[in-house]
């Protein structure tokens, strides 16, 4: 208990134990196979450390499980939820990374790449409205940086500005950038300006 910083005391009280009975596990003149145990666990050691049959406290122990352990025993996969603007260089909005889980049977058949190529977002403003409102949680593939699709959703970025938009591509080798918001005026793009980041492969309202 040295070693962690703990007194007999305290881990009695933490135990729900009598300080006496600490006491009697600590001398071996008790080695009651339930307390050691959950005394083993309190400590982040074994048993065998505790009544002297071995001397590494790690010997015998079993691992905690990873958080990536966790999610794949349970089909969850975390995606980095980013704030556009980090795709060109922009500062970002949160100070600490965030994520977004999502069953990996739901998403697995729209993506054609790794999980790690896939991120999600949030709608800002309403140029792509009524399609995406304001906060919609999207999922964008990072692997389908082709417009494959003519008039599909993708993440682009053109001269250093990240655009949310359909895109159609024109005979010339030019890109059409096309709003669902009426109100909003069609963009052009030439080749060599238009970067494609990924295409939106999900979408869901916030509730």
């Amino acid at each position: 208990m040295d070693e962690v910083g703990m007194s007999q005391a305290e881990l009695a009280r933490r135990l729900g134990l009598a300080q006496p009975t600490i006491a009697k596990l600590v001398s071996g003149a008790s080695q009651r196979t339930s307390h050691l145990h959950r005394i083993a666990r309190e400590l982040s050691t074994t048993p065998a450390y505790l009544i002297g049959e071995t001397e590494d406290p790690s010997e015998g122990a079993v691992p905690l499980p990873t958080l990536e352990t966790v999610l794949e025993q349970f089909g969850q996969v975390f995606v980095p939820l980013l704030d556009l603007s980090e795709l060109v260089g922009g500062p970002s909005t949160t100070t600490t990374p965030r994520f977004e889980p999502f069953r990996r049977e739901r998403i697995e058949p729209m993506i054609r790449g790794r999980f790690d190529q896939v991120f999600a977002f949030e709608i800002q403003g309403d140029v792509m409205e009524p399609t995406l409102r304001l906060g919609t949680l999207c999922l964008v593939d990072r692997a389908q940086d082709r417009i494959a699709m003519q008039d599909e959703i993708y993440v682009v970025a053109v001269e250093g500005m990240i655009a949310v938009k359909r895109i159609r591509a024109k005979p010339d080798g030019t890109f059409v950038l096309m709003a669902d918001n009426r109100a909003v005026p069609d963009d052009q793009a030439e080749t060599e300006n238009l970067r494609v980041i990924g295409r939106l492969v999900w979408r869901a309202d916030r509730l």
